[in-house]
């Protein structure tokens, strides 16, 4: 069943386009205009190729001479201060402690999604489906043939209902 869900899971899922660029500056130099337009281009290059509704930016933040990043969820607007503000909390979430050091912010990303494929489930919590035949299907403990004339859908109790087109 594993296997299935997974596969519902990928048709399901909204469309995700991701775009990313290296920027190598302390936060000290980072302005909210210049970020800002990092962000929009990153944005457009992600859009470019689908029908993004939304889009996620984050950006790689370290403090000066360290050898691993943080992700810190970023945005349009937001400036070199409001970046190493939140890097600074989310190290001392994570490991206990913060340094004196500069702050400076590696990389961004951003991430635009489409709309996600709506689907309707049934009362057991499968998806519900619905077939005309010819069709198979593999049921848990059998082989169902929808034959041609005939159709097929899940019922909300459990089971299937087989009616003649």
């Amino acid at each position: 069943m594993r296997g299935v869900l997974s596969a519902l899971g990928l048709a399901i899922a909204p469309e995700r386009r991701e775009a990313a660029a290296s920027v190598m500056l302390e936060t000290a130099r980072v302005d909210a205009a210049g970020f800002g337009a990092t962000l929009d281009s990153l944005a457009k290059r992600a859009k470019s190729h689908g029908d993004a509704v939304r889009c996620v930016w984050h950006a790689r933040v370290r403090y000066s001479g360290q050898g691993h990043e943080l992700d810190i969820l970023v945005g349009p607007g937001d400036d070199g201060a409001a970046v190493e503000h939140r890097f600074r909390a989310a190290h001392q979430l994570r490991y206990g402690y913060m340094l004196e050091r500069s702050v400076e912010i590696v990389a961004v990303r951003v991430a635009a999604f489409g709309e996600a494929v709506p689907v309707e489930f049934g009362a057991d919590g499968e998806p519900a489906v619905e077939l005309e035949g010819p069709s198979v299907v593999s049921l848990a403990d059998a082989t169902m043939v929808v034959a041609p004339g005939w159709t097929a859908r899940t019922l909300a109790i459990g089971g299937w209902m087989v009616e003649r087109a």
